[in-house]
């Protein structure tokens, strides 16, 4: 039994009396830094030595394995020597553990392949013809919604809600609306439904539950089978949650149940650090729990052990801003007070640091960091942290300690695959599978082990260019015969063809786990990672150790497992959005400074912390709904009446002031690369600290004073083998302006692109329409007449000259029956492209287009630069006007839907076409799928100046740009690149 001295040592007396408590329900509303963590196992420790318990008679659940583990190793602390068989574990642990004990009593299998997110979304997607949806089916991107419906399906077994409860309350529910209305809505309810049922259905059928399964059938599972709920409880006469303000409705339901009539049932939190609505957490928590057990023992702490007193006083005065939705204003009648005592006293350094721009505050930083850790001979790296509110944030910050040789790791929970040690083995392994896939071939020749020079690589490129488009391996296998490639060059070309050929054939015989380890080795990557300083080893080792986990998972689940198999999966994996799961303790590794998320630094404390980009729409973010919402009806919790969102990001924040020590630096600055200047934070006034009188705050040295730089030796090189010209299109500036790294890909380096079904069938729908309104215009040249009337029976002599079924023949004739990746997508896309043609010959019909140019060309020329294009199509309107369209064949915008960068290229055209003399009064999108047409504003004069300005702003800045990466979901997405970019987001 554990030592009772041990036991009582050190605690106060709200600490001492949540442990003593004997039996019933109790809540522990725990402040940041109060010890509960020491509170919950000296209560572990102390029910075993009143009750005379053993460790299986006791369940401990809390939320992450980290936590799990690390209550664990301190009640072990606590026991004597021995073995034990702890229930300390994750709410989805301890449910899979009763499932793989008792799930025959209701039907499924105790031996069940568990599902992550990504798993149930190649379910979904291998499965996709039988799933019953058409509201959610798009013709287009039939999977578009299949991560956005699994997330409504898990939130839904967060609420506990079973497709059979979906499907009545779709059925029954009240709507408002009329008539049509309602009968629209319950038709969509009915279909998300329908799927929960076809979703269970493949569950089953392939023996498999997904996390949310975890808990809803355990639920399950004690209701239908009293006599083993029972048993439970039975097993567990105490139970203990932690963090249970981040619990959702079913979780606090399963502890509810299994706690029964003898409630004792211990839940510790803190409203204050609710900060994981967005997986289903349910705040109400904490106040239902208080109506369930009105008569439980409430015991506050609310000594801080980790603070000094000015962070503590700022961080309370600050989420007070979220009364009347706390606790503490709640239960005010009990005389509940959070307000934190700092056991270690005064001391804290606040301080808020404004910048002119993101480089500067960055740097700013960086330079404090350094001084820090210059100015105190005890301080540790490990001490400090940099907070981000989002991944996206992270990166100027990184950039900047790099630069001053500070130590440091990034820990975001994902990405992995877009590392680049991993997007070099990754196509590295797609070339063994497909030589011709030149982007990713382009990539495996960037390692250092390939030993190409850019000289060499440059010479490659122009070769495949030249011979319009020909593979990249087709140029590596005639480089011999190439006089612009060194004799050095082509010895390691020569290597380099022989170990691609070597593997590509391991790849056609060996399991895809043997291909890696055999890549590793003959490519020299694995000795080239072993050379590296000891940071970068430690880190990219640990990457290719999870990617080849990644792997074994693959060969775990595949019959008959083959690397094309599994670049296959990972392929899909990656389109559904999934990014590669990263894990890493941050008390764990070398020293070095912390950059992490607010919401990754949730139970770490650090002395120094920097809570950064402090701007207004940065934190607090925009708000952002669920893609799917479940209905109200089906939402148990009891909502609150304030700004929810706004509120969560208040906690956020809380969270982040008191993750600190010794110091809180808040940092932002006017400039992140907008057109309009940030503003600071609302959160700053709301914690009564003023900005203003820090405005433009220098760091060592301004940016805008610093000498110019010398470009870098690589950009140098860059510019001497691929001249920039001066002569761009459109599809240049827009690539230029969405990513200048996809603008240098495309545009500089010219890596081949072999093509796509989506270009494929843009461009059949370009050609299509371009000839039959050919047909039209050519026809009308024509004097009318009855030989004219016969060939187009059906259409009005003075009317639309081209039949319909002249139409269709012409869809055929220019369909492109390419890089579709089944019969089924091919047939997809041509009939929803035949629909198309018939909906735009209808429309010609009604009232035909008076079309005068169709695919006219220009050359605009802008001072030292020119603009080349061609536009689809020119109506002349009888006040001789002209009207200028633009076909598109993705989802149609209205106009109050279109941004800037919709309406840029008819503008562009409005200008060239006003200096080529014409007179434009219209412009207009046309989407040829639904054939809506949306009008785009005219520039008007001041209008016209500004957008000429910045085209050529634009134009030089290509000419002299170092083609940073600019990512974002939507651009990289749909980015030829983006397999071959660790900088990609999906």
């Amino acid at each position: 039994m554990p030592d009772e001295k041990m036991l009582f040592e050190g605690l106060n007396d709200a600490q001492l009396s949540a442990v003593k408590h004997d039996t019933g329900p109790l809540l522990i509303v725990a402040g940041a830094g109060t010890g509960k963590t020491t509170v919950l196992t000296r209560r572990y420790a102390w029910l075993m030595r009143e009750h005379g318990l053993k460790t299986d008679n006791i369940l401990a659940l809390t939320f992450t394995e980290k936590a799990a583990g690390e209550m664990e190793d301190r009640v072990l602390d606590a026991l004597p020597n021995g073995t034990y068989d702890f229930w300390i574990s994750t709410f989805h642990g301890f449910c899979q553990r009763v499932l793989e004990e008792k799930a025959l009593e209701i039907g499924l299998p105790n031996r069940f392949k568990l599902l992550n997110e990504t798993d149930a979304w190649l379910l979904l997607k291998r499965h996709i013809e039988e799933l019953p949806l058409d509201h959610y089916r798009p013709l287009g991107n039939p999977v578009k919604f299949l991560g956005a419906l699994l997330q409504h399906i898990s939130r839904a077994k967060d609420e506990n809600v079973s497709p059979d409860e979906y499907l009545r309350f779709a059925e029954d529910a009240a709507l408002d609306g009329d008539a049509e209305f309602v009968s629209s809505e319950r038709k969509r309810l009915k279909e998300l439904a329908d799927l929960a049922f076809a979703y269970r259905r493949l569950l089953r059928e392939e023996g498999a539950l997904d996390f949310g399964d975890l808990i809803q059938e355990t639920l399950r599972l004690f209701r239908e089978r009293p006599y083993v709920l029972q048993e439970f409880r039975e097993r567990f006469p105490f139970i203990l949650v932690d963090e249970f303000q981040d619990t959702n409705w079913a979780q606090y339901e399963l502890v509810r149940l299994l706690a029964g009539e003898s409630r004792n049932l211990t839940v510790v939190g803190d409203d204050d650090q609710a900060i994981y609505k967005f997986r289903g957490a349910s705040l109400a928590n904490i106040l239902q729990f208080r109506d369930d057990y009105p008569d439980a023992k409430t015991v506050t702490l609310t000594e801080n052990y980790r603070s000094h007193q000015e962070i503590l006083d700022l961080a309370y005065g600050f989420i007070t801003k979220n009364d009347p939705n706390r606790l503490e204003i709640r239960l005010k009648d009990t005389g509940l007070s959070k307000k934190l005592r700092a056991v270690r006293g005064d001391g804290g350094d606040v301080r808020v640091c404004w910048y002119r721009s993101v480089e500067e505050e960055s740097r700013g930083v960086a330079e404090r960091i350094r001084r820090l850790k210059d100015e105190d001979i005890s301080l540790s790296w490990n001490d400090i942290a940099v907070l981000v509110r989002s991944n996206d944030g992270a990166e100027p910050f990184v950039r900047a300690l790099e630069a001053l040789g500070i130590p440091f790791r990034f820990y975001a929970m994902r990405g992995l695959y877009t590392k680049p040690v991993i997007l070099d083995v990754t196509s590295l392994l797609h070339v063994l599978v497909d030589k011709n896939d030149s982007v990713r071939l382009w990539r495996v020749l960037q390692l250092p082990m390939a030993g190409l020079d850019a000289k060499d690589t440059a010479a490659l490129m122009f070769y495949a260019q030249r011979q319009k488009g020909v593979p990249l391996w087709d140029a590596l296998k005639r480089a011999e015969a190439l006089p612009a490639i060194s004799d050095g060059g082509k010895k390691h070309i020569r290597t380099l063809v022989a170990h691609l050929e070597g593997l590509a054939e391991a790849a056609r015989r060996e399991p895809p786990l043997r291909v890696l380890q055999l890549a590793l080795e003959k490519t020299g990557l694995l000795r080239h990672i072993l050379s590296l300083d000891e940071r970068s080893k430690i880190e990219q080792i640990e990457w290719m150790n999870s990617f080849a986990n990644r792997v074994k998972r693959y060969e775990a689940h595949a019959e008959g497992p083959h690397l094309k198999g599994f670049l296959e999966e990972l392929d899909l994996e990656i389109e559904s959005g999934e990014e590669g799961a990263l894990k890493s303790d941050p008390d764990e590794g070398p020293e070095l400074v912390k950059v992490m998320t607010v919401h990754g630094s949730k139970g770490l404390e650090f002395r120094h912390v920097f809570l950064v980009s402090l701007v207004d729409q940065r934190f607090p973010t925009r708000r952002r709904s669920d893609p799917i919402p479940l209905p109200d009806g089906l939402v148990k919790e009891r909502l609150s009446e304030g700004d929810a969102h706004l509120e969560e990001e208040r906690r956020l924040f809380y969270v982040a002031l008191t993750r600190a020590r010794d110091s809180i630096t808040l940092t932002g600055a006017e400039d992140y690369g907008g057109v309009r200047a940030k503003k600071p934070s609302p959160f700053l006034a709301e914690a009564g600290l003023d900005v203003s009188a820090e405005a433009a705050h220098p760091s060592d040295q301004l940016a805008s004073l610093e000498p110019a730089r010398p470009a870098p030796e690589n950009t140098k090189t860059l510019k001497e083998l691929y001249p920039l010209k001066r002569r761009f299109s459109f599809t240049q500036l827009a690539a230029f302006r969405n990513c200048p790294l996809q603008y240098k890909f495309a545009h500089v380096y010219r890596i081949p692109i072999l093509g796509s079904y989506q270009k494929s069938f843009g461009q059949s729908m370009h050609l299509s329409l371009h000839d039959i309104l050919k047909l039209h215009v050519d026809r009308g040249a024509i004097r009318q007449g009855d030989l004219f009337a016969s060939q187009t029976a059906g259409t009005p002599q003075e009317g639309f000259r081209v039949s319909k079924d002249e139409a269709e023949q012409i869809y055929r004739e220019r369909w492109i029956d390419e890089w579709y990746p089944s019969r089924i997508k091919h047939d997809e896309y041509f009939h929803k492209g035949l629909e198309a043609i018939r909906g735009f010959w209808k429309s010609c019909f009604e009232h035909v287009p008076p079309a005068k140019y169709l695919e006219l060309p220009f050359d605009w020329r802008i001072g030292q630069h020119s603009l080349k294009g061609a536009i689809d199509r020119i109506d002349e309107l009888p006040d001789g006007s002209v009207a200028l369209f633009d076909y598109k064949t993705g989802h149609a915008k209205d106009a109050d839907s279109l941004v800037s960068e919709d309406k840029e290229q008819l503008r562009l055209y409005q200008l060239a076409m006003e200096h080529r003399g014409f007179r434009v009064s219209r412009l207009a999108l046309i989407y040829v799928l639904g054939m809506v047409t949306t009008n785009v504003e005219l520039l008007e004069r001041e209008e016209k100046i500004s957008f000429t300005e910045k085209l050529q702003d634009r134009m030089n800045a290509i000419v002299v740009s170092e083609y940073s990466a600019n990512p974002s979901t939507f651009v990289c997405r749909y980015c030829d690149f983006k397999d071959i970019c660790e900088y990609r987001k999906l």
